[in-house]
């Protein structure tokens, strides 16, 4: 019976989302909300996608008064606490044991695996938080397949890696896929173009990129992972479109995936960067 809830639950989640998304997000509701939200221009501030300077403060309440930038050309929202302290973040997620959204990135590295379709294939577990145990258990799963975990900090684990380190070979890798992460990334355009490194060149397969995370493409302004102080990279659809055009990438859609905690997006990449 719990069971049976569990899968109904998962089978009306994407329902109700695009309904409220349907409802919340046509023309007249988003204005209202915006108007609601938006206050002064932020002089000396410049988008983190697009570089305008058309930024406005737009202010969020949930437990506390969150305030975070919207780009009025893009519609981007981020933040403006750019370039937090590595060593700070890496203290932050440096555990050891599995997490709540363990079984959403094991589903991800999966799907990341079937999309490819090869016999073998090399796939990266990005910002993998304290989830190391992943990577061994696909190995054990599917032998044929090399799966890795990436983070910021150091580890002894033989299936990690280290983020932006000398350790991580760039070009290796035919899928890459995240789990709550692609909004916690203040450095976007950086950040992607490094994801276009890691996978292999275009000439040979290219690759693909499977990530969940929350935005304006299917959450409304009044949705709670909107909210959230540490999503510091909110995409809209315009905003999207110039990250994939900037870095290499085609956005091929999103869906809902029953383990995962928030929509899952597709991306291909198309091009090498020089």
């Amino acid at each position: 019976m719990a069971k049976t809830i569990v899968r109904l639950r998962h089978g009306l989640r994407p329902l109700y989302w695009r309904l409220r998304f349907g409802v919340l997000n046509a023309p007249w509701p988003r204005r209202l909300s915006l108007a609601r939200k938006l206050s002064r221009r932020l002089e000396g501030t410049t988008c983190s996608v697009c570089g305008a300077g058309n930024v406005r403060a737009i202010t969020f309440f949930s437990e506390r008064r969150i305030e975070k930038c919207f780009c009025t050309s893009c519609q981007h929202i981020f933040s403006r606490h750019l370039r937090r302290d590595v060593d700070k973040a890496a203290a932050l997620f440096a555990y050891d044991q599995p997490n709540e959204q363990y079984d959403g990135q094991r589903r991800l590295q999966i799907e990341a695996m079937r999309r490819h379709g090869g016999e073998r294939g090399r796939f990266l577990d990005f910002g993998v938080g304290g989830n190391l145990g992943i990577a061994a258990e696909l190995r054990r799963r599917y032998p044929g397949q090399e799966f890795s975990a990436a983070d910021l900090y150091a580890s002894d684990s033989p299936w990690y890696l280290q983020l932006y380190s000398s350790d991580l070979a760039t070009g290796r890798f035919d899928g890459i896929s995240s789990n709550a992460v692609i909004e916690h990334l203040d450095n976007t355009l950086e950040a992607w173009r490094y994801l276009n490194a890691l996978l292999r060149p275009v000439a040979e397969g290219g690759g693909v990129m499977l990530h969940a995370f929350p935005s304006q493409l299917v959450e409304d302004l009044d949705h709670w992972a909107i909210k959230i102080a540490s999503h510091e990279c909110l995409f809209s659809p315009a905003s999207l479109a110039l990250v994939c055009g900037a870095t290499g990438f085609e956005h091929l859609g999103w869906r809902y995936l029953a383990e995962v905690q928030h929509p899952v997006h597709v991306f291909r990449k198309v091009r090498d960067l020089a």
